[in-house]
């Protein structure tokens, strides 16, 4: 299933490296993130989509309250996370994927 992620954050660099130090737990609940970013001129404003291989996998990120603390840590406003359940048969990649530079 994929869902549509938005919060408030201190800084989304901030963010970005909590993100890529904890790969592994976001994976440990079945989560991809597809892709995660702010405006241009706003990087307060963050949303993600993110992939998650089951129901269950994303109420266990949802209740995994530790995550929750090194998500605020890292300067994300956890309490102003809002989820949007996004359709099953999205066009992900086309033509080709992006690299990050």
């Amino acid at each position: 299933m994929f869902v549509k992620l938005t919060q408030k954050c201190d800084s989304f660099g901030r963010w970005m490296a909590m993100a890529l130090e904890n790969g592994d737990r976001l994976r440990q609940h079945g989560g991809t993130i597809i892709f995660a970013g702010t405006e241009k001129d706003d990087d307060t404003n963050m949303f993600a989509i993110i992939h998650y291989e089951s129901m269950e996998g994303l109420k266990s990120f949802k209740e995994d309250k530790e995550f929750a603390e090194i998500r605020a840590a890292a300067g994300a406003h956890v309490e102003t996370t809002a989820v949007t359940f996004l359709n099953e048969n999205p066009l992900v990649n086309h033509p080709s994927s992006i690299k990050n530079p």
